[in-house]
């Protein structure tokens, strides 16, 4: 099911579920028909939790969704719209904390307070490093590029590299238990961006493939990711993105916990992930509506006895405490300007061998 708030231009999609279609080991810690599910993974047996749905004639018939798999003889008819994991052997090396200030210094927030339209109310700070939409054509007459710098220094490109080898870590670290549960999962819910890239490789003069390889910390599958800061969003909703969303909490210093990924599965049930060290959770925004929260006990004991409040306001992040973590999508808008880029470039290169 799908509905609208014209009011607020927030697009929903709803589900249907029973007790017959929750897992055992997830029966434990779910209950239908109530909002304060808050599920931690590392006391879910096996530490993964997944959301799955039969394809029909509507799934099938919709510009957005690209079914991806094998021989459709052997299927199950089933497609994997949420799969949520936690690593309980993540790194203990390395705290992420001790980079932020290299995304402070030499990259914009993208989610500047007090500017319109900020994405369904988020706030917080996002820096990003990869791809993006540019809306001013470039010599090339392309209209993606990488992230805007903040300034202009002598070291740029070794500030770049060190960014982008950063989020590769990061992203490495992500994605192992995933894979170990779903081998090929990141071919096949990233294959967008996999495809994109070997068809710019193709296509476009090398110099300038170049500038999207980051020597040995290419970001292959992840052309744009962001590291987050205190975010949270105040509208859930879905979002007309063409991949799958990846999102991964790293080591850190702050062990509260206190952020969770929200599911509003429908008008009556919900969940809640809490946001722990070695949690990555990868989801279809398009079809899963959802929202990061901030998660507040009202009494102690709040996961036993289900009572808990979601806080969303400017005075959470004016606290020292820092909560962060690394997302990594592929938009439609980044989609599309690709696509009218190569065009235009494909276009421009026929003049000119005409011309000759």
């Amino acid at each position: 099911m799908k509905i609208n708030i014209h009011q607020k231009k927030v697009r929903q999609t709803f589900c249907k579920i029973s007790r017959n279609n929750i897992g055992v080991n997830i029966l434990p810690h779910f209950e239908n028909l109530k909002h304060d599910n808050i599920i931690s993974l590392s006391s879910v047996k096996n530490n993964f939790l997944s959301i799955t749905m039969e394809v029909d004639s509507r799934l099938r018939s919709d510009s957005m969704v690209s079914l991806l798999g094998g021989d459709s003889s052997k299927s199950s008819n089933m497609v994997l719209l949420f799969l949520a994991t936690y690593n309980i052997d993540v790194k203990q090396d390395t705290l992420i904390n001790r980079h932020i200030d290299i995304y402070r210094k030499n990259r914009f927030n993208i989610n500047t307070p007090g500017r319109k339209g900020n994405h369904f109310g988020t706030i917080g700070e996002s820096y990003g490093v990869g791809l993006v939409p540019k809306y001013k054509r470039d010599k090339l007459g392309l209209t993606f590029g990488e992230y805007a710098d903040k300034m202009k220094t002598m070291n740029q490109n070794q500030i770049f590299r060190l960014m982008s080898c950063i989020m590769s870590k990061q992203l490495e670290e992500a994605i192992v238990i995933p894979c170990l549960i779903i081998p090929q999962l990141i071919d096949k819910m990233f294959a967008y961006e996999i495809n994109t890239k070997k068809y710019l490789s193709s296509l476009l003069p090398e110099n300038y493939m170049k500038k999207l390889q980051i020597e040995k910390c290419q970001m292959e599958t992840f052309m744009s990711t962001q590291i987050n800061i205190n975010v949270t969003a105040s509208i859930p909703h879905t979002e007309h993105d063409r991949s799958s969303t990846l999102i991964y909490v790293p080591q850190q210093t702050n062990k509260n916990h206190s952020y969770g990924f929200e599911i509003k599965l429908n008008f009556f049930s919900s969940m809640i992930i809490r946001l722990i060290t070695g949690t990555t959770i990868i989801y279809s925004a398009y079809m899963i509506t959802h929202r990061q929260i901030k998660i507040d006990p009202i009494l102690s004991g709040c996961e036993n006895k289900g009572r808990c409040v979601h806080k969303h306001n400017s005075e959470q992040h004016t606290q020292r405490e820092e909560f962060i973590n690394i997302s990594t999508y592929f938009s439609t808008g980044l989609y599309s300007h690709i696509q009218s880029s190569i065009k235009r470039y494909l276009v421009q290169k026929e003049a000119e061998n005409r011309d000759l």
